[in-house]
């Protein structure tokens, strides 16, 4: 907070590996995720004097790349079919997604098959721990679009990871 460069190096160093790897759940290539955590340090250095010290730096620090990642790919949900909102919720049925020995790099291959919004919902539904409100806030889509999307993207999930063990 004080601009110290060498506390400000040694942030960068604790956080820049998790926004890193978070980075490359949501961006088609290392290069974009990249350009992401360049852009989320800027921010984090310039409102540094925002964090309040009741919650974890690295989860404050997620929440302004999450919004960057959104802001950056927002356009192109204004235009996500909408006919997805007539299919709701109760019609839907749990889908477990079982990760049987994949490793990181092989997950992220299966997971960047996804469309773009499916493959969004899913990392912040399952892996970032959103509401299907929330998300349908980011967005400006349904809850209940929300959990369709969840929905498909695990049976699309599914039925990569099993194609891909035969």
């Amino acid at each position: 907070m004080k601009h110290d460069r060498k506390c400000q190096y040694k942030l960068y160093n604790f956080l820049a590996p998790k926004l890193l790897a978070t980075c490359l759940r949501y961006t088609p290539s290392r290069a974009e995720a990249e350009d992401v955590l360049q852009e989320s340090f800027i921010k984090i250095f310039a409102h540094l004097d925002t964090f309040r010290l009741d919650s974890k730096i690295d989860t404050w620090s997620i929440r302004i790349m999450l919004n960057i990642l959104n802001n950056k790919f927002k356009w192109t949900y204004k235009y996500a079919n909408r006919h997805d909102e007539i299919e709701t919720a109760e019609n839907i049925t749990e889908v477990s997604i079982k990760n049987e020995g994949l490793e990181y790099d092989d997950l992220l291959k299966i997971l960047h098959t996804l469309p773009e919004l499916h493959r969004n919902v899913f990392n912040l539904f399952e892996i970032e721990g959103y509401t299907h409100k929330e998300i349908g806030e980011m967005f400006e889509i349904s809850e209940s679009t929300s959990r369709v999307y969840l929905y498909r993207a695990k049976i699309l999930l599914q039925q990569t990871h099993k194609k891909l063990n035969y």
